[in-house]
C-alpha cells in the first residue's frame, strides 16, 4: 500500500474528531510523501483548521443543506450536492479511511471515486461502500477504535495521542482572556454533554469547584453550549465563590483557546474534556455510563471510573435515572483527582 492521496472522514462530533486525530502522525511517519485531506461537518470545521498535519480540511456544510431541506429547496440542493461529489472526485484521492463508517460519510467516501477506501466500523450497511471493513477492537487506552486501523495496516502507532491545532487568532483570543475576563490563571469546568446519563451529579459541581479554586487560587471558568446556559447558570448560582460562566457565550474556537491556556481542567466525558488531555492540560475526566479509556497517555490526566455492575451501559440506560456510576464518584474524588493532576504535571515540567 502506497498511497499519494489520502482522505480522511470523520464528519462528527467533537470528541469523536478529537479523538481520531492520532491518526495523522501515523500516516505521515507510514507516507510521508502522501497528502492528506480531512472532511468534517461545517459546525465542527474549527477542530480541525489550521492542524500542520493536514493539507486541506475539506467541510461539508451539512447545516446549510438541512435548512435548505427544510425550506423544500429540494432541486437547489440536488445541485449542491452534486457540486460537492464532483468536487471531492476532482481532487483524485486514491485512498479514503472512512472513521465514521456510517451511511453518511460512506457515501462521499464512494462519490470520491478512491480505488482504494477502508472504513472502520462498517454500520448502517456502509461495508457494501467500502473496499475493506475493519472491526473495532476495544482496548483502554485513550483513541483505542482508531488505533485497530493502524494495526490493521501494520503501522507502529507510537504514542497515539490527540493532537489539536492552535492558530495565531486562538492565540490571540486566549491572551486577551487570560489578561481580560480571568485576570490570572484559571481552570476550566466541562459539566456537560449530549446525554444526561454522562452528567455527573449536578449538586456536586458547586462544592468541588469551590475547594478545587480554594486549594489552587485558580478562577474557574465554566464552558459550554446554547443549550447549556441554564444548568451553567444554576451550578454559578450554588458556588461560594467568583465563578465566571462562559457557557453559550463563546464559539468553538474561542472555547479551544480558553482550555489551551487553563492551568487545569475537569469535566465529563465531552469533547471539550478530551481537548484538555489533546493541549496537555491537567486534565480530571469524569466518566460513569461510558468508559472509552482509562488509560490517558498523559501523565498530568486521570479517568475517574468506578464501575457498576451495570457499567458502562453507554445509551443503554438500566438504573431508571438513578445514574449510580456517577453518584458513587464524590466531590472529594474529584477535589483530590485535580490536586494530584497538578502535582504530577508540575513534576512533570520541572524534569
Amino acid at each position: 500500500m502506497r498511497p499519494e492521496k489520502i482522505l480522511i472522514i470523520k464528519l462528527s462530533a467533537i470528541g469523536d474528531i478529537v479523538m481520531a486525530t492520532p491518526v495523522l502522525r501515523v500516516f505521515r511517519a507510514a507516507w510521508p510523501w502522501a497528502s492528506i485531506s480531512w472532511l468534517v461537518e461545517d459546525r465542527f470545521k474549527d477542530v480541525l483548521t489550521g492542524h500542520p498535519l493536514i493539507d486541506e480540511v475539506i467541510v461539508w456544510p451539512s447545516s446549510f443543506w438541512k435548512k435548505k431541506a427544510g425550506d423544500k429547496r429540494f432541486l437547489n440542493l440536488s445541485g449542491e450536492a452534486l457540486n460537492f461529489a464532483r468536487g471531492l472526485r476532482g481532487r483524485r484521492f486514491d485512498t479514503v479511511f472512512d472513521l465514521q463508517c456510517l451511511l453518511k460519510s460512506s457515501i462521499w467516501a464512494f462519490l470520491s471515486g478512491a480505488k482504494t477506501r477502508i472504513g472502520l466500523g462498517c454500520r448502517e450497511g456502509a461495508g457494501h461502500l467500502m473496499t475493506r471493513c475493519v472491526p473495532i477492537t476495544d482496548g483502554p487506552r485513550i483513541s483505542a477504535d482508531y488505533i485497530s486501523v493502524t494495526k490493521a495496516l501494520g503501522l507502529d502507532e507510537g504514542e497515539f495521542l490527540p493532537e489539536l491545532p492552535f492558530t495565531k487568532e486562538g492565540g490571540d483570543y486566549a491572551d486577551s482572556f487570560f489578561n481580560g475576563t480571568a485576570k490570572g490563571d484559571y481552570f476550566v469546568i466541562g459539566p456537560f454533554t449530549t446525554r444526561p446519563q454522562k452528567h455527573w451529579i449536578s449538586n456536586r459541581w458547586p462544592g468541588a469547584i469551590s475547594e478545587i479554586s480554594r486549594r489552587t487560587g485558580l478562577l474557574p471558568i465554566i464552558l459550554g453550549a446554547g443549550r447549556d446556559v441554564e444548568a451553567a447558570a444554576a451550578i454559578e448560582g450554588a458556588s461560594k465563590i467568583p465563578v465566571v460562566n462562559m457557557a453559550g457565550k463563546t464559539t468553538l474556537r474561542e472555547s479551544m483557546a480558553i482550555i489551551k491556556k487553563a492551568r487545569l481542567l475537569v469535566g465529563v466525558d465531552t469533547g471539550l474534556t478530551h481537548m484538555g488531555i489533546a493541549y496537555n492540560v491537567p486534565t480530571v475526566c469524569v466518566f460513569g455510563s461510558t468508559c472509552p479509556y482509562t488509560i490517558t497517555g498523559r501523565g498530568n490526566a486521570v479517568v475517574l471510573f468506578k464501575k457498576q455492575e451495570c457499567s458502562p451501559c453507554r445509551k443503554d440506560v438500566v438504573c431508571g435515572g438513578n445514574f449510580h456510576c456517577m453518584r458513587a464518584i464524590t466531590e472529594e474524588d474529584v477535589v483530590r483527582a485535580a490536586a494530584g493532576v497538578l502535582r504530577r504535571d508540575k513534576g512533570l515540567n520541572s524534569e
